[in-house]
């Protein structure tokens, strides 16, 4: 496991990675400050599968949290959601 990184540290190391942290820490407004990067992926399903395999092994911890350390790409256009068949 890696030591306790800031936000900030983890955001430049794991750039464009989808992280799993252990230990983290938050301000008074539940911002997130930093905490242990135990898995990075770059590949969301991918990443999923590993996550789930470290659970399994880890079992329940409390301060998890998963980010992904990049930007989206812009979206030019929202869409309307579709009602479901059938509905009024």
């Amino acid at each position: 496991m890696t030591e306790y990184m800031k936000r900030a540290e983890i955001e430049k190391k794991y750039d464009k990675l989808w992280v799993l942290m252990v230990e983290t820490k938050h301000d008074r407004h539940h911002r997130l400050l930093g905490g242990r990067v135990v898995l990075a992926h770059p590949d969301k399903a991918e990443f999923d599968r590993l996550w789930m395999a470290w659970d399994d092994a880890h079992g329940r911890t409390s301060g998890i949290a998963t980010l992904f350390m990049g930007s989206f790409p812009e979206v030019e256009e929202v869409l309307p959601v579709e009602s479901e068949p059938g509905a009024a």
